[in-house]
Order: structure tokens, then C-alpha cells, then sequence
């Protein structure tokens, strides 16, 4: 779920395997499964006034027994740790990565449009700072589709679940330093970055709502590897896929689940979608 995922529309070609269709929700069944399950993708920050979910979707949530999202941070344990992590390790204060002049627009930024005293979270880690600086680049209300599903659940009475602990939803953080967040806030902070950032949030959204879920993935390799980080695309996807199938395949075991998680997490050689159907899972296209 960190870093970059809302900022990864890139032109690519990467295709080892056949093209999936283009729907952010398919059908597992097949197999020893009893009843079908579900699986989602989501965007995890979109404009308020874009947001929208098939009413086919919300029924099958309405008819699981269990939801899972990639974390639950509403669980007390989870929170935290999230609170902890925020912190930054190195034990610098934040000002003393940037020039005067940075830390002067950094301070404006967030004082405006976050209403946030740069001055009083100096122990916090610069990828977090990265989070806030980006979250204030998109001129809109903001929901998250994971709470939105969660919303939906909760009103059904469905139990809601994470997919993967805390430690394992940040290990992403090992592939990510501090070094390289302050090189991206200090590109941020370049006016034409700022326009930039926008445009591409526009056009992930639109990628999104095209269900495109392989040109999705294609594009999120591409930007990283563009900046020679292929170690991130292995982190933030193919580790956490691989260690989501065997939990996946338990709940399905135990009755109709849905899975909702990044879109991105969709497709590749090692999304999920092809990860289960070499356990010999049907997975087939539910198009909205």
C-alpha cells in the first residue's frame, strides 16, 4: 500500500504471459471450494466525487462470511504500531535533511494545506513526510476504498480481516530509505513535480476506472524501474503475494470470502490471479 502506488502511470510493455481481461473483480472457485469467492481491486486513495462501486461488488461482500483487506488498522494492536512506526529510526530531526529553503516551503505547505506545524513532527521519518507532501498534491476530497468496504461489511455484520500482519504490510519500508524519500520530497518540491504529481493521479484514476488491471501492474514496474528500483516491485507485490495464496486458500476452505486489495496486486506472473490458478483454482472475470 506505500509508496508510489497512487503515482505509477507510465507507458510499458512488460507481458510474459497472457493478457487478462479487463475487471477488477473475479470469481475463485474450482478445485476443493465448496462456494466461490471473491476478489477486488481497489484503488486505496481516490477523489471523493469519482467513487464508485458496482452493486454487484457490495453483494458479494454482503454475502461472505469474511472480509480481508491487505491491513486493518482499526484493530487496537495495529494501531499502535503504526503510531511507533512513524517514527524515524535514525534519530534525525527532519530539517536536518533539507536546505533552509526547503524546510521554509515544507513548513508553508503543510501549515496550508494540511494545517499541520512542520515544527512540532520533527521525529518523524521522511517517508511519512513524502505521504503528507503527496496527499497535499491532489486538489480533492479523498476516500479510501478499503473504508468504504469495510463500511459495507460492518452493516451486514461480516467479520473484517487483515491479510498479513503489520510487520509484514511495512516490510516494503527495508526497500525503501530515507535517502531515497528526501530525494523524492526535494523533488516535490519543484513546481513542475507538483503539476506532474496531479497528472498522474488523474490518469491512475482513469486507469482504474478502465479496469485495465495489466497495464496496471505493466506501469508499476515501469516507474520503478525507471528508477532502478526493481527490489520495491518485488516487496510492495511479488513477496506479499506469494505469502497471501496459502491464507487465501484457507479462508476460501472455510466458506465465501472476499479479498480486496490494491489493483496492482492483480496482475503480473506473481499476482494473485495467476498465482492461484497454478494451485489449480478457476479464477474467472466478474466485469462490472
Amino acid at each position: 500500500m506505500k509508496k508510489s502506488i497512487l503515482f505509477i502511470f507510465i507507458l510499458s510493455s512488460f507481458t510474459t504471459f497472457a493478457q487478462l481481461e479487463k475487471t477488477t473483480f473475479w470469481e475463485v472457485s474450482g478445485k476443493d471450494l465448496k462456494t466461490p469467492s471473491y476478489l477486488f481491486g481497489t484503488m486505496h486513495s481516490i477523489c471523493k466525487d469519482k467513487y464508485r462501486l458496482p452493486t454487484k461488488v457490495s453483494e458479494a461482500i454482503t454475502k461472505s462470511k469474511v472480509l480481508f483487506i491487505e491491513i486493518d488498522f482499526n484493530d487496537v494492536l495495529n494501531d499502535f504500531k503504526a503510531t511507533y512506526s512513524l517514527l524515524n529510526k535514525a534519530g534525525k530531526p527532519l530539517n536536518m535533511y533539507f536546505t533552509y529553503n526547503e524546510n521554509i516551503k515544507i513548513k508553508q505547505i503543510l501549515k496550508k494545506k494540511l494545517r499541520v506545524n512542520y515544527d512540532r513532527f520533527q521525529n518523524l521519518s521522511p517517508s511519512v513526510l513524502e505521504d503528507w507532501l503527496l496527499s497535499t498534491s491532489v486538489n480533492c476530497k479523498s476516500v479510501s476504498y478499503e473504508s468504504e468496504l469495510m463500511k459495507i461489511a460492518g452493516k451486514s455484520k461480516i467479520r473484517i480481516a487483515s491479510l498479513e500482519t503489520f510487520e509484514e504490510h511495512f516490510a516494503t519500508d527495508s526497500a525503501y530509505t530515507n535517502k531515497e524519500a528526501v530525494e523524492n520530497i526535494k523533488e516535490m518540491l519543484k513546481k513542475d513535480y507538483q503539476s506532474e504529481v496531479v497528472t498522474h493521479f488523474q490518469k491512475m484514476s482513469d486507469q482504474y476506472f478502465r479496469q485495465d488491471i495489466q497495464k496496471i501492474y505493466n506501469d508499476f514496474v515501469a516507474y520503478h524501474k525507471s528508477k532502478n528500483n526493481l527490489k520495491f516491485v518485488d516487496a510492495i507485490l511479488d513477496t506479499r503475494n506469494k505469502a497471501w495464496i496459502p491464507r487465501i486458500e484457507k479462508s476460501m476452505k472455510n466458506g465465501k470470502s472476499f479479498f480486496a486489495f490494491g489493483a496492482a496486486h492483480l496482475g503480473g506472473e506473481n499476482g494473485v490471479i495467476n498465482l492461484l490458478r497454478k494451485q489449480g483454482y478457476s479464477v474467472k472475470p466478474l466485469y462490472n
